[in-house]
């Protein structure tokens, strides 16, 4: 990227590596209260009443 200093670049390229991290955190903490849920649905249907 030619007139962009160096600085600008590392930065530039910094936080899209926190947003990326970012994002990826939460898709795992989705998929973690996914499951979460599902458990719960099937302890119900089974039943078992626990929060």
């Amino acid at each position: 990227m030619p007139g962009r200093s160096r600085r600008a670049r590392h930065r530039a390229r910094a936080e899209n590596l926190i947003r990326e991290s970012i994002k990826f955190k939460e898709k795992r903490a989705l998929r973690r209260k996914r499951l979460r849920d599902n458990l719960r649905d099937e302890r119900a249907r089974q039943g078992i009443r626990k929060p």
